[in-house]
């Protein structure tokens, strides 16, 4: 399988599209960066500390809504960029919408690396920080 036929499974198992879990694609030795200013923190390593990262917000969205629409995905070597629109209904009723843009480095059929970009003061505005932090 290449990067970026690693990537698209990725993301059928995180839009529902697929049963597997996402840890089947993720390396044990896993580096995941938020923005530095981003209150979750910024450098999160292995798939445990990834897994807790991501448990930050999951009580945030109502899952069952989330939709993602791509706008791209860029593959060069190991290398893969997914630029994406994500809108889902927050567990209080709310909208939330915001732009992302992920940086995944692959090696040995995993993802080894994801820089990860998106609108913070979206996430504030929507009540993220108020419920986690």
């Amino acid at each position: 399988m290449n990067s970026k036929e690693l990537v698209e499974r990725y993301f059928d198992s995180v839009e529902g599209r697929s049963a597997a879990p996402i840890t089947d694609y993720l390396a044990a030795d896993i580096r995941w960066h938020l923005p530095p200013a981003h209150p979750f923190g910024s450098n999160f390593s292995g798939i445990d500390g990834v897994l807790g990262m991501m448990a930050k917000g999951a009580g945030w969205l109502d899952f069952a809504t989330l939709q993602i629409r791509r706008h791209a995905l860029i593959c060069e070597g190991d290398n893969v960029v997914v630029h994406f629109e994500l809108t889902a209904q927050t567990c209080s009723g709310e909208p939330y919408l915001n732009q992302y843009l992920l940086r995944f480095r692959c090696c040995d059929a995993k993802i080894c690396e994801v820089w990860e970009f998106l609108d913070t003061y979206s996430q504030y505005r929507a009540g993220l920080y108020q419920q986690v932090i």
